[in-house]
């Protein structure tokens, strides 16, 4: 297990990869905070789906400690990939793969444009309903 110690070049990459995650975590809180708006019951779904999806995420966990054939269920939450990436630079001293780094860098980008165009969509809107 790597220690403070061998804190190698790999270990630059992780602003980035933490910027991509606010940039992801940014788009997804201003879509969930408009339809907060519009459908009230949703802070009561998140007070049961946030613990849910922290323990569905690796982040006390390996996908070696899961059956195999839960593992392609529990990719599909799209945090798994911040926090893969994570543990495979600050844990792992192993560098990213362009791929990996490009489906970061698309899905960040993706979900914050998504999020600005929702939360722009309705920003008048909501003013009205609260």
């Amino acid at each position: 297990f790597p220690s403070h110690d061998n804190c190698g070049w790999v270990t630059l990459i992780y602003p980035l990869l933490l910027l991509l995650f606010v940039m992801f975590v940014w788009g997804i809180a201003l879509i969930l905070s408009v339809a907060n708006v519009i459908f009230r019951d949703v802070r009561y779904l998140l007070d049961v789906l946030l613990p849910l999806g922290f323990w569905l995420t690796p982040i006390v966990w390996r996908f070696e400690q899961v059956p195999a054939h839960i593992v392609p269920w529990l990719q599909l939450n799209p945090v798994t990939f911040y926090f893969e990436a994570f543990q495979q630079v600050l844990v792992w001293q192993k560098p990213l793969l362009a791929q990996q780094l490009g489906l970061l860098l698309v899905v960040s980008c993706g979900t914050l444009c998504v999020g600005l165009f929702v939360f722009n969509h309705f920003a008048r809107r909501v003013t009205k309903w609260l």
